[in-house]
């Protein structure tokens, strides 16, 4: 374990502690490192040399929960327990005894998430039997334990981030290269066709496009800020939107601590994007310039092309592929 311990350890009564940790993870993440056993099993292991080869959990009121350490030289140790409350992604409440009871009595624990900027805070709320039974948790420098358990949760968690991240970075590309296909070479008339009158004209759908780019780099910095801004044209609208799509790029691929979850990124701004491509190439057809079919799981797209100019190894067909 390196450096001072990031982890709090107080006795808000003479038969609790409580026990805080910040993560740099969204709490859904945190949750189902606290609930999946595969998770559980990779982390929850306190000082060097205990492996978990039992972890078993129903996460459910009224379930049960059964985990096993086990050390080469002190053997194995378990505990069980039972769920009284479950609300995904925010507050567990269960009970704990171990086989050897140490503790002088059942313990009932209450888990409590808050997420702020894609942090987490982890609150532990531990209820013993007795006082005595508190203080002797207390003397046995359960700090560097939970602290060492701690450690591996947040390596856990960054692995986890980074593969989000990734995925999401991949993600812009392709609506990157989407997107490029659709804006290209459209006819003089095509940004102001109207499909119906109460649908939006291409252009309005290119400047939604931009102010979501926008509003997705802001995410990634940290702020959820919508905001609007109009175009003169469809050429300054489109350059807009790939200076959006640089920008987000940008963010992920730095990585800021105060970032809104990938999760949330994704969800919002980027899925809509790709809804709206999918709309002006739907548009174009009717427009009467049809965007030429692709097999785009061949499509030639990296992380971090993101501009005007992609690659030009297509897969084009013609005809339907639904057909």
């Amino acid at each position: 374990m390196s450096g001072a311990l990031k982890v709090s350890v107080t006795t808000p009564s003479d038969r609790e502690i409580r026990i805080e940790r910040e993560f740099k993870a969204p709490r859904t993440k945190v949750f189902d490192a606290l609930t999946r056993p595969e998770l559980v099993r990779q982390w929850l292991l306190g000082p060097p040399g205990w492996t978990m080869p039992f972890c078993e959990i129903d996460l459910r009121p009224g379930g049960s929960l059964r985990y096993v350490w086990r050390h080469p030289d002190k053997g194995d140790m378990g505990m069980r327990g039972t769920f009284q409350e479950v609300v995904p992604s925010e507050r567990l409440v269960h009970t704990e005894v171990f086989d050897v009871d140490w503790t002088g009595g059942e313990t009932v624990v209450t888990t409590s998430l808050r997420e702020h900027a894609g942090r987490t805070t982890l609150t532990l709320d531990v209820l013993y039997a007795s006082r005595d039974a508190r203080d002797g948790a207390l003397r046995s420098g359960m700090e560097t334990g939970l602290e060492a358990g701690y450690e591996l949760l947040e390596k856990l968690l960054a692995g986890a981030a980074k593969s989000s991240r990734d995925m999401l970075r991949h993600t812009v590309a392709t609506l990157a290269y989407r997107a490029e296909k659709v804006l290209r070479d459209v006819p003089d008339s095509y940004p102001q066709f109207r499909a119906s009158p109460s649908t939006r004209t291409p252009f309005q759908i290119l400047v939604h496009l931009g102010d979501l780019m926008e509003w997705a780099e802001r995410m990634a910095r940290g702020e959820r800020r919508w905001q609007h801004v109009a175009s003169k044209d469809w050429a300054e609208a489109r350059s807009r939107f790939f200076r959006g799509l640089a920008a987000l790029d940008a963010a992920l691929s730095t990585g800021p601590t105060e970032s809104m979850s990938e999760e949330a990124i994704f969800q919002g701004p980027v899925a809509d994007a790709l809804t709206h491509v999918g709309q002006l190439a739907l548009l174009r057809g009717m427009a009467g310039a049809p965007v030429r079919p692709e097999s785009y799981a061949r499509a030639d797209i990296h992380s971090g092309v993101v501009g005007p100019e992609q690659s030009e190894l297509r897969t084009e067909f013609d005809g339907d592929a639904s057909g």
